[in-house]
């Protein structure tokens, strides 16, 4: 099976991830690349500065890792194995027949083949349960392991629906059956469809081959690889040993408990251990192996309705694996490179990889062996993770080569939503002069406009990814003075939000330069930290997704996903702002931040020192303005917060449950503790403007500086409530 051509001009584009979203000094970083078969190709690693290489700034500015580079490396073609499945080793006796049932709910027909249910191969072939051309069930049982018998069941399948089927084999009457039913009664159905329908064949074989591949479930095996994925959800299968009476298959069909009719062999219970890679069976221990993370703690065919309960109330009515022929855990390709990282410094670092044909970056961070200053600064990884795919306008890199494996914006090819995002596969969102779309920059080309404005005021600073923060134990942030939130913080787990409100409890002072931030509430598994898992609560701006209620529900760590806001933690509790306004555009004439009549009061003088301008950042690289992308705004005022400024351009924000705006204010906390806050993701954009001279500039230099003069304990802003 050949690679799916990714790119209309280039041959075979270059692939390729870095296995540790985060190392630090000592540490080996793995570089996965595939390209054509015998292709050549470079690699150097970079430090990244600044990445926007338009000639209004900086422009794009690395350093050079003279410790690493390689030439003339050899790259093969790696294969990309999308598409969910189950796998359940260890061979199984047929020889006295058997019966294998299921409950299935197809979410996109008419694909060729899907498999529900099969064992082997061709040329080591047992038996199969699929869907295949035009909405058809049919079955295949093969005496010899390569020729196959066939029996079609008579009703069509039906998407968006669950269905019952079931698949036997009498050796004693040479009869294969295929037995289906629907949960509900349909009206104008051909022969009344919504009781059980049995279609029978008789085959020119007693015996069934017995195979020693694996059982699989959603998926099909050939040697090392898969395919023929079904789409859509599968509950309760079960196995017994010999053929069942059709009045048996009935009362699987209505609900009767498997365990009650005789010679059950499996019972696999997809509402079992749904935060692991485990199909449970109950039965025999014949456990199946859940592979491409698909969407597990899903509603299943006896789901009462969003009143049920939920996941924690019924966990049995969540029985179901939703499956995708475009699902991805890790592509686990093999190492291309391996580096270990000698004692260099802090930063958002890349492997580039080119030859005369494409060329790639591989970001990851490095983070320090242990605090080594006063500053740090957080990278919002999982917001890169979030968007590591470049499939619509908004995160399209402009350099000719489509990724292949989904993100969290992406809609599976059933319509339905992502709920996983893994680190580990290739995708080409981290090119730092290729990201510049007219929509603006807003993860990893934001996060460097702040890091290259650090280095020329000669603020030195620790970073470290969110990843960095959701695995510490609590111990990385009290050893920092200041911490710097930017960019687009989207995605905090529920670690990362405890760590930094014990933060704030014991004086911590925070600079948040960033929109729509600490807003939808993620997981990361534990067993498979390159994994992180969001359920969002609306149908979103793009793509059309399915919405289909019930599965609110994590199933890495079982707690209830959508905005913290709905989880009572909302960001205004921490920074004082929340996520309030839109602009994916850049404005003619922008107005930037209006100082307020508070911000003249001689206690924010600090902040304001050297600042003339009413107007602050209607400038800069990112969409022309410091007010625009994602905003965050002050929405309930409270003792300690003060709005010092604020931006609204009517007719140009959008998106607000109030007028849309975005503000600039300062929020009191505990011993000593402050957050200055800007809320918008374009605000370290305009940080460059006219050689770094200017009023975002300054304000941002007068309050990091201030919150690091102010010793630990005292009070940053005195009177400030």
């Amino acid at each position: 099976m050949s690679k799916i051509p990714n790119s209309p001009t280039l041959v075979s584009p270059l692939e390729g991830y870095a296995q540790q979203v985060s190392v630090a000094p000592g540490e080996v970083q793995d570089f996965k690349i595939s390209g054509a078969e015998k292709a050549i190709a470079n690699v150097e690693l970079l430090r990244l500065v600044h990445g926007d290489p338009r000639a209004e700034g900086p422009g794009y500015k690395v350093e050079h890792c003279d410790w690493f580079k390689s030439y003339g490396i050899v790259l093969t073609e790696q294969h990309l194995p999308l598409g969910s499945l189950i796998e359940v080793d260890g061979s199984i006796d047929l020889a006295e027949g058997f019966t294998l049932a299921v409950w299935f709910f197809p979410t996109l027909l008419n694909r060729g083949w899907q498999t529900l249910a099969a064992i082997g191969e061709p040329g080591n072939f047992s038996f199969g349960l699929y869907l295949a051309g035009d909405s058809m069930l049919t079955a295949a049982l093969s005496g010899s392991g390569n020729r196959a018998e066939w029996c079609t069941a008579h009703e069509f399948v039906s998407a968006e629906e669950w269905h019952f089927a079931a698949v036997s084999y009498d050796p004693k009457t040479n009869k294969l059956a295929v037995h289906q039913a629907l949960s509900r009664s349909i009206e104008n159905a051909p022969s009344n469809f919504g009781g059980l329908i049995t279609t029978e064949v008789d085959v020119p074989f007693s015996t069934i081959h017995t195979s020693n591949d694996p059982l699989t479930f959603a998926g099909s095996k050939s040697g090392n690889r898969h395919w023929g994925h079904f789409n859509g959800k599968l509950s309760d299968p079960v196995l017994y040993r010999g053929a069942l009476t059709t009045e048996q298959v009935k009362q699987l069909a209505d609900g009767f408990n498997p365990g009650r009719i005789p010679n059950l062999i499996s019972h696999w219970k997809f509402d079992q251990q749904v935060g692991t890679t485990l199909a449970v069976d109950g039965v025999s221990n014949r456990h199946g192996r859940v592979i491409n993370a698909p969407a597990r703690a899903v509603t299943g065919p006896k789901w009462s309705g969003p009143w049920s309960g939920g996941l924690a109330g019924v966990p049995h009515e969540y029985n179901a694996i939703h499956f995708h022929e475009d699902d991805l855990d890790d592509a686990n390709w093999k190492t291309t490179l391996s580096v270990e990282l000698p004692d260099t410094k802090p930063g958002i670092y890349a492997a580039r990889v080119w030859n005369d044909v494409d060329e790639l970056f591989l970001p990851f961070v490095v983070r320090p062996k242990r605090p080594r200053v006063d500053v740090c600064v957080l990278v919002p990884t999982l917001t890169w993770q979030a968007y590591s795919s470049n499939r619509d306008p908004a995160r399209f890199t402009d350099d000719g080569a489509l990724d292949r494996a989904l993100c969290l914006y992406d809609a599976h090819s059933d319509g339905s939503r992502v709920f996983y995002s893994s680190h580990r596969k290739p995708h080409r969102t981290g090119n730092p002069k290729k990201a510049i779309q007219n929509w603006g920059a807003h993860t990893m080309v934001a996060d460097l406009y702040l890091t290259d404005w650090l280095e020329h005021i000669n603020i030195s600073y620790d970073l470290y990814s969110d990843h960095d923060l959701a695995a510490s134990n609590g111990d990385l942030l009290p050893a920092y003075k200041v911490l710097i939130i930017a960019g687009h913080p989207e995605y905090w787990t529920c670690s990362m939000r405890d760590q930094l409100d014990q933060y704030f409890a014991q004086g911590g002072r925070c600079l948040y330069f960033g929109g729509n931030g600490l807003y939808w509430v993620t997981s990361i598994d534990k067993m498979r930290p390159h994994l992180m898992e969001v359920r969002k609560s609306s149908a979103g701006l793009y793509p059309p997704f399915k919405a289909e209620k019930g599965n609110e529900h994590h199933s890495t760590t079982g707690e209830f996903g959508g905005t913290w806001l709905e989880r009572g933690r909302s960001t205004a509790g921490v920074t004082g702002l929340e996520y309030a306004a839109n602009l994916f555009a850049a404005v003619k004439d922008p107005k930037g931040f209006v100082r307020t009549p508070e911000s003249y009061s001689t206690k924010f003088a600090p902040f304001f020192d050297g600042i003339a301008d009413e107007s602050i950042g209607n400038f800069g690289l990112n969409l022309g303005t410091a007010a625009a992308f994602e905003m965050d705004a002050v929405r309930l005022q409270r003792p300690g917060l003060t709005i010092l400024a604020e931006a609204s351009e009517p007719g140009s924000f959008s998106y607000s449950p109030l007028r849309p705006l975005s503000h600039i204010s300062y929020m009191e906390h505990p011993k000593g503790g402050g957050v200055f806050a800007a809320g918008a993701v374009t605000w370290a954009g305009s940080l460059s403007h006219n050689n770094y001279q200017n009023s975002v500039s300054q304000l941002t230099e007068n309050a990091l500086k201030h919150f690091l003069s102010v010793p630990k304990g005292e009070v940053v802003i005195p009177n400030s409530s």
